[in-house]
């Protein structure tokens, strides 16, 4: 491991001097965090403080607690139509943990790892911290030309594909096909495949597409999820791994090494929210919240002249605003007080764009695009005169 390979990030520089400016009492609109502005519901929360009454605060089992596991394998087959056992989930410290414990399971020194961008940027740290090789394919539009990327940058030292759907930053869904034509390349070539569906409560157009349909004839296909965006449970840190027996006990060694085990009354707080109705009825109401604010923002984005595709799923909106989106982001903070994501720590597509999450108020959203289209409108004046057209 180096951490000299880690480059610090630009929307982790760009959130700490937010925080410094809010410290000093400068109000700033913070829509770069993709936190629901929900409170966890009070089920989940009642739950977790029940285990801690009744002093459930010591180690337990390092995959998960028994009835946590147990309960999402039959939540996931009756979604699926899968025949999971707890035997196949591993019980994470978020979402991110899990996919350390992947990393640092299955892969080795040099080898590389194909990554479809854009991406969060987590997942690249997390290779190149393990001594993998991250290689960047691009999202395209068309399957077969996808597919024929991948072949391109394919080598004898890969080892693994990854992606994310629905996407983080852009909020496009992958289709059933393409997931299947995705995993059928990769198990024609036998990589690993990691699918992170964290957002998948939430599409609004289409439905989710997940590997999980594949699971049963593939042995080397792993299922990342959480509960931080499902159930407004981000601070809560809780999330799972799904795959084949023999490999959920590969990786559950390396998170035997990073965690020992998540704290087990905040797994009773998401037994609850697989059990709960009402939690149900609330995940759903988030949903159909999100749907509103995406369809408003849309038809503002439009108003205010702002390039923007219409998220089909999670809560981004991914602007293109062309030119240096670190400099724009910057400027955005300090003249106006609005913290956003430049696009380009995503990856190479991500350029000149900019994330603003909608798990944030929409009142928040609409004067950070407001702000935005003004600043929009005045760059392009200013080039224009210029240029002397």
């Amino acid at each position: 491991m180096n951490i000299n390979l880690i480059n610090p990030s630009p929307s982790v520089a760009l959130a700490d001097h937010a925080r410094r400016l809010k410290a000093s009492g400068i109000p700033i609109i913070e829509l770069q965090t993709g936190d629901p502005d929900f409170h966890t519901p009070t089920v989940i929360v009642n739950a977790a403080n029940s285990a801690l009454r009744e002093g459930k605060t010591h180690y337990i089992e390092s995959g998960g607690l028994p009835q946590l596991r147990q309960c999402l394998a039959e939540s996931l087959n009756r979604e699926f139509g899968t025949s999971l056992q707890s035997e196949n989930i591993l019980v994470t410290h978020g979402a991110t943990q899990g996919l350390a414990a992947i990393i640092s399971a299955l892969v080795e020194l040099d080898d590389e790892v194909i990554v479809l961008e854009p991406n969060w940027i987590t997942l690249d740290s997390l290779i190149t911290l393990n001594g993998g090789r991250v290689v960047k394919v691009t999202h395209v539009s068309d399957d077969e030309q996808l597919l024929a990327c991948l072949d391109s940058v394919k080598t004898s030292r890969t080892t693994m594909l990854c992606f994310n759907s629905p996407n983080n930053p852009t909020g496009s869904v992958f289709r059933a096909e393409r997931v299947a034509r995705l995993v059928d390349w990769a198990e024609c070539h036998g990589l690993y495949i990691v699918s992170d569906e964290v957002y998948r409560a939430f599409t609004y157009d289409v439905p989710h597409a997940s590997v999980m349909k594949h699971l049963p004839v593939n042995d080397r296909l792993l299922f990342v999820d959480s509960f931080s965006k499902r159930y407004a449970m981000t601070g809560w840190r809780v999330g799972f791994v799904v795959g084949h027996q023999d490999l959920i006990s590969r990786v559950s060694k390396a998170s035997q090494v990073m965690i020992t085990n998540v704290a087990p009354f905040v797994q009773y707080g998401a037994l609850a929210a697989l059990q709960s109705q009402d939690v149900a009825d609330v995940v759903q109401e988030m949903k159909r919240e999100y749907k509103e604010r995406r369809d408003t923002l849309s038809m503002v984005c439009n108003l205010e002249g702002l390039r923007a595709g219409c998220p089909e799923g999670a809560f981004y909106l991914f602007l293109n605003v062309g030119g240096d989106d670190t400099v724009f982001a910057r400027q955005l903070l300090n003249d106006s007080q609005i913290c956003v994501v430049p696009g380009s720590v995503y990856g190479p597509s991500g350029v000149g764009h900019l994330r603003l999450s909608f798990a944030s108020s929409l009142r928040s959203v609409l004067k950070g695009l407001q702000k935005i289209g003004e600043m929009q409108r005045s760059r392009d004046r200013s080039k224009n005169y210029w240029d002397g057209t």
